[in-house]
């Protein structure tokens, strides 16, 4: 009888184990969907801003325009940026053009690239693409910082193939603060 009682304690202690095991893992695996879910959800955002900063247009005056010359970012983080090149010329001639894009040379924590319209890949150097006369093309400038320090650092956007006496650069002024705690 005695052996009897011991193994059915035993028994309901391992069903108890076994479901408290089962509940903890569980847990722990809807804890790394939530996180890889909000790390998907920052990377759509990023790629959404782009997108909306493609979309309308500007009072532009000049060949190369960047909006906002001035960004903050956290650590590790990424954010958006709006570059205009647009075809001022009289005489109805096509622009032949294309960008470059180059962090500072001293900032190895620093990535800058660029997406068009129609390149949904980012990369440093876009085109040579035509811009017929009175119109413009808009990219995406995105500035990721790879957790270096708090610092301020730049990206230069550049025109390649851009006339003679045009203003073909232009400097956008990155400002990486720490990043803010999770839990207060």
């Amino acid at each position: 009888m005695v052996n009897k009682k011991g193994a059915l304690e035993l028994s309901i202690n391992t069903i108890i184990i076994i479901v408290i095991g089962v509940t903890l893992l569980t847990l722990g695996l809807l804890f790394v969907r939530g996180i890889f879910g909000k790390m998907d959800k920052i990377s759509e955002n990023t790629f959404n801003n782009a997108n909306d900063l493609l979309g309308g247009l500007e009072n532009v005056k000049s060949l190369l325009t960047v909006s906002p010359t001035q960004i903050e970012i956290e650590q590790g983080k990424d954010d958006v940026a709006k570059v205009i090149i647009a075809n001022f010329n009289t005489d109805g001639t096509d622009l032949n053009v294309g960008i470059k894009v180059t962090p500072r040379s001293s900032d190895k924590n620093l990535k800058c690239y660029v997406i068009g319209e129609t390149n949904a890949e980012p990369s440093q150097e876009l085109g040579p693409f035509k811009i017929s006369s009175g119109n413009q093309k808009n990219i995406a400038l995105i500035v990721q910082d790879l957790n270096g320090a708090i610092r301020n650092t730049a990206c230069t956007v550049s025109i390649t193939g851009a006339p003679e006496g045009e203003d073909n650069s232009e400097t956008v002024v990155i400002n990486v603060k720490a990043k803010e705690k999770a839990f207060g």
